[in-house]
């Protein structure tokens, strides 16, 4: 399986994840191997493939007597039984992954070759 590494993007905001060369354990950083992620909706979906559990994004001041599943969300939309809201589980997500920039993960298939 084909492994991704996560770095920080340079001079923009937003996240590249790398394709692991196989043979060397080096990333590759040619725009092939290459995906650019800008836009903040998407740090959830990326920061879960890279070990976040979105149940970590709670309510500081919760009406909900126990920890929330968000089992009604992906982080993108309001979480239907706590009402934890989108930014949050965004700023959360994005937190996280800066602080694993360098991290590898199995390629979820961001790199998924198409069949012809």
């Amino acid at each position: 399986m084909t492994r991704i590494q996560l770095w920080r993007a340079c001079g923009i905001p937003g996240f590249l994840l790398c394709k692991i060369d196989e043979e060397t354990g080096c990333y590759l950083s040619d725009e092939a191997n290459t995906v650019l992620v800008q836009t903040d909706w998407d740090y959830p979906s990326i920061a879960r493939d890279f070990g976040w559990d979105i149940t970590e994004s709670q309510q500081p001041d919760t009406k909900v007597p126990h920890k929330c599943m968000h089992s009604g969300t992906d982080g993108t939309v309001i979480c239907p039984d706590c009402g934890l809201v989108p930014s949050v589980f965004i700023s959360d997500a994005a937190d996280y992954l800066y602080s694993r920039i360098g991290q590898i993960a199995e390629d979820p298939g961001y790199f998924d070759e198409v069949q012809s």
